[in-house]
């Protein structure tokens, strides 16, 4: 059962995403959930307890942590909310292109 419900989330000024950024999460390698976990919470201010029940989706998101969620994953070359791989070119590289 969740404890924010669509309706109590838009209340609250704050979107509910139900299943969270879990999928997207356990699709990285160790070493980047990691890294990933411990700069979501400090950039966030989240405690442990509270990333693990933003990452499965108890509770709603303000748009501030959408934002910054999808930022970090984006990084990584995956979609948060869904957890493909999305390949973009994140690192602000020039694309070289052949002749």
């Amino acid at each position: 059962m969740r404890y924010n419900t669509q309706k109590r989330a838009k209340k609250a000024g704050n979107i509910y995403i139900p299943n969270g950024f879990e999928k997207a999460f356990y699709a990285l390698p160790i070493s980047q959930m990691n890294q990933l976990q411990d700069e979501l919470k400090a950039s966030l201010g989240w405690a442990t307890t509270t990333f693990y029940n933003r990452m499965r989706g108890i509770y709603s998101y303000s748009p501030t942590e959408i934002k910054v969620v999808a930022e970090m994953f984006q990084a990584l070359g995956i979609d948060a909310w869904t957890g493909e791989k999305s390949f973009k070119n994140t690192a602000g590289y020039e694309t070289v292109k052949h002749e």
